[in-house]
């Protein structure tokens, strides 16, 4: 430990060790009389920390990134348009179990994650056209955000 901290811990963090570290490993594999090798040893352990970095690294891209940016890449606004066309078309042809969905106006969607806008628009839309709802044409939907939000893509429905 205290060959590795004259080269930095940093360093054991990139994969940059101390050799004493599989000499030691070495020794270790001799006493047990295995086959494997003390530099073989601190490959392996040397790729699994650089997967946990990028693992690591690829989190910090989600949370700073794709909960804002992303919205906006993917379609956020044209969620919330189409979102806007459900709740003016209202409860009509739905059941009474989806009226508790239409307690919610824009601003109210507009205040949640994506992902809860995505499910709320999600199950109205897929009530609405499992009731055979003929859509006007300026309430389809497009493709791409058919996809985003996990809906099939019916050419009834779309644009």
């Amino acid at each position: 430990m205290h060959d590795q901290g004259l080269i930095s811990w940093d360093n054991f963090m990139s994969g940059i060790w101390s050799s004493r570290w599989s000499d030691i490993q070495d020794v270790y594999y001799k006493t047990k009389r295995k086959r494997n090798t003390g530099h073989r040893w601190a490959i392996k352990v040397a790729t699994r920390l650089w997967d946990l970095k990028k693992a690591q690294w690829d989190h910090r891209n989600l949370v700073l990134y794709r909960t804002q940016a992303g919205d906006v890449l993917h379609g956020r606004m044209e969620l919330l348009a189409a979102c806007q066309c459900e709740l003016d078309l209202g409860l009509y042809p739905l059941e009474d179990i989806y009226s508790s969905y239409f307690d919610n106006d824009i601003d109210t969607l507009d205040g949640q994650k994506t992902y809860d806008i995505k499910l709320w628009f999600a199950t109205i839309r897929r009530a609405r056209e499992a009731s055979d709802y003929e859509y006007r044409q300026d309430d389809k939907i497009s493709d791409s955000l058919c996809k985003w939000v996990g809906l099939r893509i019916d050419k009834a429905h779309r644009r």
